[in-house]
């Protein structure tokens, strides 16, 4: 016997078959309704059989959620219809975009360097005018009490270096002509004369009138002389 799922009371194969059922294994439906046997159902009427089936223990809908989860949504390794992976696809179409733009940021870039020459151009033209009296009178104040120490210092230096020179010629000439008489022996006015004549000629030539002066006799003490 063939079962069909819709049928009518008019089928009496059907009818008896689904009265042979047990009435936990099927259900009726009936314009969008749910019966449990034929006796609620009016005549004429389209019915659908419907078998029960036997529940699991569930848990699926769990499954099925982790499932979604843990799937990536990272397509680029998958591949079109062409066999080309999504990602080289994605780089060509990224490159072109970037060679089509070039002349373009060329074009700007020029431009900006343009406008800096321009700019750096003008600039040397314009004018800072610095107005701040207070300041000006105090740069002009330092200006000539750093100038007045410098001269100051400068005189002073110059003084110092004189003193210094004045008291070593006083010295020399003080050694000079102040030279020491004593020899070995007996003393006479032509060794006195002999010797000054000597210290005289030294102030011309200082290695003639040393040789001179060791000639006349032995001195026990050395002379100084200004060279």
């Amino acid at each position: 016997m063939l079962i069909r799922s819709h049928f009518t009371h008019d089928d009496n194969a059907m009818v008896d078959m689904v009265n042979s059922l047990p009435p936990d294994a099927y259900f009726l439906e009936c314009d969008g309704s749910v019966h449990d046997g034929l006796g609620t159902i009016q005549k004429g009427k389209l019915i659908q059989l419907h078998f029960r089936l036997c529940g699991g223990k569930g848990g699926f809908g769990s499954l099925l959620r982790s499932f979604r989860i843990h799937k990536s949504n990272n397509q680029l390794m998958c591949r079109n219809l062409a066999g080309r992976r999504l990602a080289d696809v994605r780089e060509e179409e990224r490159l072109k975009k970037y060679v089509e733009k070039k002349e373009q940021r060329e074009k700007e870039k020029k431009k900006k360097e343009e406008e800096k020459i321009d700019k750096l151009k003008n600039g040397a033209k314009t004018k800072h005018e610095f107005t701040d009296q207070e300041y000006l009178r105090k740069r002009d104040t330092v200006l000539d009490v750093v100038e007045d120490a410098v001269e100051a210092g400068v005189l002073a230096l110059e003084a110092k270096q004189q003193e210094i020179t004045d008291g070593q010629k006083s010295t020399e000439n003080n050694d000079v002509f102040n030279p020491v008489e004593e020899f070995a022996g007996p003393s006479t006015s032509s060794n006195i004369e002999s010797t000054t004549a000597m210290v005289n000629e030294e102030c011309s030539d200082s290695d003639e009138s040393l040789d001179g002066l060791m000639s006349c006799g032995p001195l026990k003490k050395k002379v100084k002389f200004g060279g």
